[in-house]
């Protein structure tokens, strides 16, 4: 468990009978995205998606959902590599955002193995200042590759 600001935060592994839960923070994810990638809610208001199915049942992928008892503050879905994590998708709540929950929770994925990669829309500013901070952290080894709009980050302990 780490802490951030106070607050005990912890990855959980979601299972299937998370996934209702997944689906929900699935559809904010794809609204905060939507800004940048050409997303249209479909016919019943809802963002169209599978990502929850196939995140859910592969091999060699995990879900996490990042909470603290009774409070979720977002999700990780993480691929499986033999000498590095892959992070798919990342997402953490507005209300939660810049107060170190999802600084806490990668170096919490960096204690489980000891390098992540993750690619992003070099477009999204967000995601360049957050990955851009750990360049202050003496305890990380961190490289970017930009290609084509596309940011490649790895992080390493």
């Amino acid at each position: 468990m780490q802490k951030s600001n106070m607050i005990n935060i912890s990855l959980y592994e979601a299972g299937i009978n998370d996934k209702g839960v997944f689906d929900n923070m699935m559809q904010l994810y794809l609204h905060d995205l939507s800004a940048y990638v050409d997303y249209e809610l479909g016919a019943k208001g809802r963002f169209q998606q599978s990502k929850t199915t196939i995140y859910m049942g592969s091999i060699g992928t995990k879900t996490y959902i990042i909470h603290s008892e009774y409070r979720i503050y977002g999700f990780m879905v993480v691929s499986i590599e033999p000498e590095t994590l892959v992070l798919r998708d990342f997402f953490v709540l507005r209300k939660w955002r810049r107060q170190s929950v999802a600084k806490s929770m990668i170096m919490e994925l960096l204690t489980r193995k000891n390098q992540l990669r993750y690619t992003y829309d070099s477009r999204i500013e967000s995601g360049n200042s957050f990955w851009r901070s750990f360049e202050d952290d003496e305890k990380v080894n961190i490289a970017f590759e930009e290609n084509g709009g596309e940011t490649t980050v790895t992080v390493s302990l």
